[in-house]
């Protein structure tokens, strides 16, 4: 799942597929229908891998942060998760036209990575137009428990908002919370989103939509899970 990743235009799902639900694509981005909710396939997978984590420390899954963007615009859904999501990685234009999200699986009661842990590679999802960031990175000890950006019509800009992580209780410590870059452009409205006390990141759910003849990001909503 980790490793180099080829940087590619995502291409819909066509025919019967769309009916049934588009389910999982090879590198283990789950794909979910284009209205927000997933496909029948997807929440089959997802409730696998939720329960996978489930067993090991992260708690359940506990709500969405705000959909930002235009969801209206969405052709295509995906859900890049589930576990402690420690960097983004995008490709920017005057907009953010493609994202891949890294997280690894804790297998330790207060959510510390181990050098045992899963590391996986969620993505990418969108085009192939524009510059490719580094990864965008919480820091060692840390994990996101959020996201920020610009947003309006499409994601203009998109980073991580992070916490340490509290080695005794595993939850987020957040009397500080220190941000990524946000690579991208100075268009849209900004915004910030944390999943609360006690929760970390653990998705990102990614809308992807044409913006002329080029795929782009058209929408972002964050995924958070109890600590325990």
């Amino acid at each position: 799942m980790s490793g180099r990743k080829n940087w590619k235009s995502i291409v819909g799902c066509l025919g019967a597929v769309m009916i049934v639900g588009c389910g999982v694509d090879g590198d283990g981005t789950i794909m979910e229908d284009a209205d927000g909710v997933e496909e029948t396939g997807a929440v089959e997978r997802e409730e696998a891998d939720q329960t996978s984590v489930a067993t090991q420390a992260l708690g359940s899954v506990s709500h969405n942060l705000p959909d930002r963007g235009n969801s209206a615009a969405v052709t295509t859904r995906y859900l890049l998760g589930t576990g402690m999501v420690t960097s983004i990685r995008s490709r920017t234009t005057g907009l953010v036209t493609a994202l891949s999200v890294d997280l690894y699986q804790p297998s330790k009661p207060n959510n510390t990575y181990t050098i045992f842990d899963p590391q996986l590679t969620r993505g990418p999802v969108g085009g192939d137009k524009g510059t490719l960031s580094l990864p965008l990175q919480c820091g060692s000890g840390s994990a996101a428990i959020g996201l920020y950006g610009r947003a309006d019509e499409a994601i203009d800009a998109l980073g991580l908002v992070c916490a340490s992580i509290d080695t005794a209780t595993g939850h987020p410590r957040t009397e500080s919370t220190p941000i990524t870059q946000a690579p991208g452009g100075t268009g849209g409205k900004p915004f910030r989103d944390t999943c609360g006390e006690g929760k970390w990141l653990t998705g990102i759910s990614v809308g992807v939509g044409s913006w002329g003849s080029t795929q782009v990001i058209r929408s972002v909503r964050g995924r958070c899970s109890n600590a325990r």
